[in-house]
């Protein structure tokens, strides 16, 4: 095992890392050219092959064992890449802006200290810039850290603490929006979490205290619905009952993290699994979930208008089989999107 590894991004911006560690499993009953050997992975001479041709891809980063990432986010035609390399010094956090075909648009930048511990990490572009989030525990506290970073990486400014909390804090996400990024994170309690929102300043000034978004999800999602507004989608656990399924709900929110109006019941079912997603499609939020009645999955989609309006009821995408949702994804034309689910014995 050779003791770095080389970090491909391919023009889609999927990752691979070669050189370390075990082989990768494929997808389930897909093996790869070195197990068919040679001679099976090459179409006879005159038959035709319907296999896609591979896509291009670009050497980012060389790094040692144990690095924290890399953590990848797109926004528009532009990407960036952040990671914490491992070694035998202080680890420190570095960016790379990455190009629409996967390709490196600029040096390796150093952005600020990192964690020794592995952290819970996320990077989500903004109206101008980056902004990185991390999640560092000690002393029995966890706290929420993050680094706003320019388009081509660079610091803009000191990394600073979001949130701190005696609880667990699972999961942190940011939106960009038009006044700054809105921070949603996760504090956990008992099964459950409690979403907050703090909206900052583009500076990273908090503008204003935490305020509480949704009560008890089980699994939650965030997205921009416009330049200054956005939506919370959750799972949530019924009142007073310990599960692992609850109901869906969406809450819409401002530019500073306030809930607009009062929380809109998307699916009246208690039986959903924390797995929703949700993507903004044109004038709505389209959401997708795996809904289990005696044991069996169904993925079903929804939809939400602006004014929190359920346009689309709960509908299941196809009849029969065990379903989980693998997730929404919307599609270049920004009208359509995919539904990715995955079919027991598929």
């Amino acid at each position: 095992m050779h003791p770095r590894a080389s970090l491909l991004v391919a023009a889609a911006l999927s990752v691979v890392v070669a050189g370390c560690g075990p082989k990768a499993p494929g997808p389930k009953g897909a093996t790869g050219p070195s197990a068919r050997g040679a001679s099976s992975a090459t179409p006879a001479a005159g038959k035709a092959t319907d296999a896609p041709a591979p896509l291009a891809a670009h050497l980012v980063l060389t790094a040692p064992e144990a690095t924290f990432g890399p953590y990848v986010a797109r926004r528009g035609e532009s990407s960036m890449a952040v990671w914490a390399a491992g070694g035998d010094g202080p680890r420190r956090w570095v960016a790379r802006p990455l190009g629409a075909d996967g390709a490196a648009k600029g040096p390796a930048v150093d952005v600020g200290p990192a964690p020794s511990a592995a952290p819970s990490a996320i990077v989500r572009g903004l109206a101008s810039g980056w902004i990185l989030l991390w999640i560092e525990h000690a002393s029995g506290r966890a706290s929420l850290h993050a680094a706003l970073l320019a388009d081509g990486g660079e610091p803009k400014g000191a990394p600073f603490v979001v949130a701190e909390t005696d609880g667990d804090l699972p999961y942190a996400d940011a939106l960009g929006l038009a006044g700054g990024p809105l921070v949603l994170l996760a504090i956990a309690h008992g099964g459950a979490a409690e979403v907050q929102a703090v909206a900052l300043a583009s500076d990273g000034r908090p503008r204003g205290a935490p305020t509480r978004v949704i009560a008890r999800a089980l699994a939650w999602q965030a997205v921009a619905t416009g330049p200054s507004s956005g939506a919370v989608a959750a799972v949530v656990l019924p009142e007073g009952k310990a599960q692992s399924a609850g109901a869906v709900e969406l809450v819409r929110v401002d530019a500073a993290g306030k809930p607009v109006g009062k929380p809109v019941t998307v699916g009246t079912s208690t039986r959903a699994d924390p797995d929703v997603d949700m993507v903004a499609l044109g004038d709505r939020v389209v959401l997708a979930w795996t809904e289990r009645n005696s044991g069996d999955g169904a993925v079903v989609v929804a939809a939400v208008d602006r004014a929190g309006a359920v346009v689309t009821k709960p509908t299941p995408l196809q009849p029969g089989g065990d379903q989980s949702l693998l997730g929404l994804v919307a599609l270049p034309d920004g009208t359509r999107l995919e539904v990715v689910t995955l079919a027991a014995g598929g």
